[in-house]
């Protein structure tokens, strides 16, 4: 590992990659700010499914643990990854995630009003309690916590760090949907953001597969 960090450090790429990251860190922080501060009406997604999921505190531990789980990812990769594979399939589908719910933010304001009016009491609860202060329960569609996690899983099960890893797979698997499960049970997000996460991960696979696709083909034919 650390003859991957001095490689990365001769050829400037560890400098290009934490400029690329911070950067774009600033840029998303900054842009989320200003639309979390700016006043007009929401569209609020609620639905049946919703109102039978039940609010369970506990769920309050996975949902924390996606923010060393997102940090761990990408400093992995940035730190580790010579080639720079790897970590671009770690952080080229967190930018497109990123900036999709940006647009979407902008464009369709949106909301959830699933939150207990009291998050209750214990160690758990006031956690919850605490969440509920510190974040708003506007601009929730496509859930990020879902994306990103599974955006991450992809990237770790894919990668060479792993090949031949089975338990710790099964580990970050089993942790990403945690995460996403984790969002409607401390009531964070809708089952509709939660889905339209889903499906905006899927769509960046499938065009990450078709563009890998792309350039096999094209490789080939230019061999022949």
């Amino acid at each position: 590992m650390h003859d991957s960090i001095l490689e990365l450090k001769e050829n400037g790429a560890l400098k290009r990659r934490i400029i690329e990251v911070a950067v774009f860190a600033v840029f998303y922080f900054v842009i989320f700010t200003l639309l979390e501060q700016k006043n007009t009406d929401v569209y609020i997604f609620h639905n049946r499914l919703d109102e039978m999921i039940p609010y369970v505190p506990e769920f309050i531990i996975p949902y924390c643990l996606w923010f060393p789980y997102m940090a761990v990812s990408v400093l992995y990769f940035l730190l580790f990854d010579s080639d720079g594979t790897d970590y671009k399939r770690m952080t080229r589908p967190l930018a497109f995630g990123c900036v999709i719910f940006l647009i979407i933010s902008f464009l369709f304001p949106n909301g959830q009003d699933l939150r207990p009016d009291d998050a209750g009491k214990g160690f758990f609860a006031n956690i919850v309690s605490s969440l509920y202060k510190g974040d708003t329960s506007t601009n929730v569609f496509p859930s990020l916590h879902v994306y990103n996690s599974m955006a991450a899983c992809y990237a770790w099960l894919t990668s060479r760090a792993l090949k031949g890893h089975m338990v710790i797979m099964i580990l970050i698997a089993v942790l990403s949907v945690s995460i996403v499960l984790s969002t409607m049970f401390v009531k964070q997000h809708s089952s509709i953001d939660v889905a339209g996460g889903l499906a905006l991960n899927a769509i960046c696979i499938a065009g990450m597969y078709l563009m890998g696709r792309g350039r096999t083909d094209k490789r080939r034919d230019e061999s022949v």
